[in-house]
């Protein structure tokens, strides 16, 4: 992991567990083992361990190197003094993965909280790009965020 990043991640999906997370070795595995296509998914949760707590997610791998958070416990609840996400980037990045995208279903259920740690790169998000446009003009009101 990063020099600069102490965390632990542990999945449940034997897969990424036997590729140790890197996305080629994920997708010789499962193109390995396919039989009809290589379009796969795999869903694994996963915990995100460090110093100040944990979180716990869902998570989906697709062929196409995106990973979507398909579900989230998040260690606090606090937008700006909680490292999951950073966390769970920084791993996606070291092993070949997207950025990780977030489910339009979870945005829905609180858009706000998403919406900040969309704007700021950490996720993706195809439902928030088509409502706000460009990351890069959007204001947040940090006040308001909970």
């Amino acid at each position: 992991m990063s020099e600069d990043c102490n965390f632990e991640i542990s999945f449940s999906d034997i897969t990424i567990l036997e590729s140790g997370g890197k996305f080629e070795l994920v997708k010789d595995i499962m193109e390995k083992d396919s039989i009809a296509n290589n379009k796969w998914m795999l869903q694994s949760y996963a915990t995100v361990q460090y110093a100040e707590g944990f979180a716990d997610f869902e998570l989906h791998f697709f062929y196409d190197k995106n990973i979507y958070i398909a579900d989230y416990q998040p260690s606090i609840k606090d937008v700006f003094y909680n490292l999951d996400l950073s966390y769970l980037l920084v791993w996606a990045q070291e092993n070949g993965w997207n950025i990780p995208k977030i489910t339009t279903d979870l945005v829905k259920l609180n858009e706000k909280y998403w919406k900040y740690f969309w704007s700021v790169n950490l996720i993706d998000s195809d439902y928030l790009d088509n409502v706000y446009g460009d990351k890069n003009k959007v204001n947040i009101d940090f006040e308001k965020q909970q």
